[in-house]
């Protein structure tokens, strides 16, 4: 049996109230984006058009301006993905349209001039904003672009003021009748993935986590732990998807996921080109197949996982997706109460080895594990193979492994002396 060494994944820390984005200020945006769902960087290349993935990569700096502060109302576990709107500005100046507003580089402060797209607002997580640079803009510059992007998108009837007193330029050109502009706003929009996909997938977390929480609710009233040496689960029966003679009774307390409900903690395909905060439509043949294509060629864990997760979002009841169980943990006082869920996933590897993924998460959106919570994979005689324990502000532990049929192992769920374990047979 082949263990993968995964480790936690835990949220970024909590950002400093003094430096937290204001409106007019210019930010650089960073390279390295920070997303509660992780994208490796094959599904970057995947996932992202090519302006962005080439931004990821290293390409030439890119700055922002603030339009509105990150929103205050949020709960204090879901302040480190808090969101700010932004407008997208450019070094590229040549582009001068009568949306498209040269900013001076004397109102920059960044010695150069900047074209700031008004008609080019969206919203970003601000984990993803490396440093404020340059000046923040006056307000009158600052209410002159809005009004600009504001008239253009037809919000407000009055045309904007003539920028020419604020030191500022616009062109007289529209962007429909000059293909070089548009072209120019095309390639903006499929850069601002690195923008709009991390939004997205905070909220697609956010969905996933409610839906999960009322899915364990239902299913606590059937919770009953079972004896430490009671038959182990037959994992394979679950990929033949037949229930057997005595299959329900090991199975109890234990309950499949609903179609169309994602890995809680895994990477998710973002549809970024007509939707860009929507995930990606079910029923895409192509993308279906490219998933399908990937699982039965993986010849790595990380990617093999990283397709199963995606394809169990476009296409949860597809063969090649595998199944997913979850399970209610009790581990009593010790968690004062909270919920912890078990989930055991296994899928049919192309070297005929089936591989599993075993995750510890709470039930609650806005919990965190507690601290020392350990999740210890152990082999048939009870030696520990792998121990994972949680640290501060950790949201999953998760382990992935490989065996042969007919290979038992066990899972075992400690905090302090209490402790829940589940034996399985591949």
């Amino acid at each position: 049996m082949s263990v993968d060494q995964s480790n936690t994944m835990s949220t970024p820390s909590q950002p400093d109230p003094a430096q937290m984005p204001q409106p007019g200020e210019i930010w650089e945006v960073s390279p390295r984006l920070r997303s509660p769902i992780p994208l490796s960087r094959e599904e970057q290349q995947r996932l992202y058009a090519e302006p962005a993935y080439r931004f990821l990569q290293g390409g030439s700096a890119r700055y922002v301006m603030i339009v509105t502060a990150p929103k205050s109302e949020l709960d204090e576990a879901d302040e480190p993905w808090q969101a700010a709107s932004v407008m997208v500005l450019s070094v590229e100046t040549q582009f001068l349209s009568d949306v498209d507003i040269l900013i001076p580089r004397r109102f920059s402060g960044l010695g150069q001039d900047l074209l700031a797209e008004t008609w080019h607002v969206q919203e970003m997580l601000i984990c993803n904003l490396l440093r404020a640079v340059g000046y923040r803009l006056s307000r009158l510059i600052y209410d002159g672009l809005m009004t600009v992007g504001d008239y253009a998108h037809g919000v407000v009837e009055a045309p904007p003021p003539d920028l020419d007193l604020l030191g500022l330029h616009a062109g007289t050109t529209s962007a429909q009748n000059d293909p070089t502009i548009q072209r120019f706003h095309d390639h903006e929009v499929a850069w601002s993935d690195v923008l709009t996909v991390p939004v997205a997938a905070q909220r697609s977390q956010q969905k996933r986590l409610q839906l999960t929480h009322a899915l364990l609710n239902e299913a606590i009233h059937l919770e009953r732990e079972l004896a430490s040496d009671r038959v182990p689960i037959a994992l394979s029966q679950w990929l033949q998807k037949t229930v057997k003679a005595g299959l329900p009774s090991l199975l109890a307390g234990w309950k499949a996921e609903m179609a169309g409900l994602a890995m809680l903690y895994g990477a998710e395909p973002i549809a970024t080109r007509s939707l860009p905060v929507d995930p990606l439509p079910s029923g895409n043949s192509d993308a279906i197949q490219a998933l399908v294509d990937l699982i039965q060629t993986a010849q790595d864990d990380e990617t093999l996982w990283s397709a199963v997760e995606s394809l169990w979002n476009v296409a949860p009841d597809h063969t090649a997706a595998g199944v997913r169980h979850v399970k209610l943990v009790d581990l009593g006082m010790q968690i004062a109460g909270q919920a912890i869920a078990l989930a055991v996933a296994i899928v049919q590897k192309a070297n005929g080895q089936v591989g599993v993924l075993l995750q510890v998460y709470p039930t609650r959106p806005e919990a965190f594990l507690p601290p020392n919570l350990t999740l210890l994979l152990l082999d048939e005689s009870g030696r520990s193979l792998r121990e994972i324990v949680a640290r501060q502000a950790d949201i999953c532990l998760q382990l992935k492994l490989s065996g042969e049929p007919g290979e038992e192992f066990s899972v075992r769920v400690t905090l302090g002396e209490a402790s829940i374990t589940e034996h399985f047979v591949i």
